[in-house]
């Protein structure tokens, strides 16, 4: 076989090399650490949610328990009567307070407060009849009203109402333990605690608490 000469002038030929598959030796376009990143989240989601079902916690469907907030109670002042131009006027140095009271009734000093006296109460206290209402006061350590009868066991308050005494919450309850006890009206001002026991005409003791005022 005769070797052909190969004209100097013929360009020499270019040989394509074969083509491969696509994307065999490409890098991937999607990185490995975010895809396990994206299946472990998936598992964790998923656990969640099968235990939220087994644990009650699901929080879809008609078993969910909505709790209704407490109402905070707020204070109701006590009204002041529309005609007590007549009324005299008690004045206390000692606690530092005055009150306002009809005049058909009798306000006096006691060893711890005051003591008021009604038509209606038919003897004085030391010929066995009682007050319509003593007012007793007493040195507290307590800032609040709450704290004082927070000290008595729930159970044994079954009447409880707020109001307001000359700008100071104040606690109007009815306490029945081991014996029924009468009404009473607490508040405290000035690290002193007031306690209106009323006996009678509670009524009218509100009317008479309501110009009850600090004087320091």
């Amino acid at each position: 076989m005769e070797n052909t000469p190969q004209n100097p002038n013929q360009p020499e030929q270019y040989q394509v090399p074969p083509l491969e598959p696509a994307g065999l030796n490409q890098p991937s376009r999607f990185p490995k650490k975010l895809l396990v990143s994206i299946i472990i989240l998936a598992t964790l989601i998923g656990g969640y949610f099968a235990l939220a079902k087994y644990q009650s916690w699901w929080p879809f469907g008609d078993s969910v328990l909505v709790q209704t907030p407490t109402p905070i109670p707020i204070p109701i002042p006590i009204p002041i009567p529309n005609e007590i131009s007549d009324w005299k006027t008690y004045r206390n140095e000692k606690y530092g307070f005055e009150l306002k009271y009809p005049a058909e009734w009798k306000i006096e000093n006691t060893s711890n407060g005051v003591s008021a006296s009604s038509p209606n109460s038919s003897k004085s206290l030391a010929e066995g009849g009682i007050y319509a209402m003593l007012i007793n006061i007493f040195p507290t350590k307590s800032l609040k009203v709450s704290d004082e009868i927070g000290k008595l066991p729930a159970q044994c308050i079954i009447d409880l109402k707020y109001l307001t005494i000359d700008g100071q919450e104040s606690l109007d309850f009815l306490a029945k333990c081991e014996f029924a006890q009468p009404r009473q009206i607490l508040w405290i001002k000035n690290g002193q605690k007031f306690t209106a026991t009323i006996y009678l005409d509670y009524d009218m003791i509100k009317n008479i608490l309501s110009t009850f005022k600090f004087t320091r």
